[in-house]
């Protein structure tokens, strides 16, 4: 086992760390589910997915085995701070739509202002409760 300063263990846990959750963000998309807002194109053949899921997984495995060699301390992330923090995201995305601020930029035809605001509400307001 080699040691190393602790702020080069920074900076390896900080790369490390994006390079992993970019390996995860990549796995999920390989464990493809319908979505309704997007679509993953294109879709890969049954073979192809399991060769490039298999890499993926040998990749975290060679990213443990050299953590393993130069220790580091893993980040903690609090899973409530990161909902909060996505919550306030996800209401000021959506507050961005309402027929006011998209009257600003684009004429709003053929909708109730009314309704499509309510609606926009109703998932702002749910969002809050998470």
């Amino acid at each position: 086992m080699s040691t190393i300063s602790p702020k080069h263990r920074r900076v390896l846990c900080s790369t490390l760390s994006v390079i992993e959750r970019s390996i995860d963000e990549m796995i999920n998309l390989l464990n493809y589910e319908e979505k309704i807002t997007y679509e993953i194109t294109p879709k890969l053949e049954k073979a192809e997915k399991d060769n490039l899921m298999k890499k993926l997984k040998t990749l975290k495995e060679h990213i443990n085995n050299f953590t393993k060699k130069y220790p580091i301390e893993k980040e903690k992330f609090s899973i409530r701070k990161i909902l909060n923090s996505k919550k306030s995201i996800w209401a000021i995305n959506l507050e961005e739509i309402k027929s006011k601020e998209l009257k600003k930029k684009y004429s709003i035809e053929n909708i109730s202002e009314e309704d499509y605001d309510n609606n926009l509400e109703f998932i702002i307001n749910y969002i809050k409760s998470l």
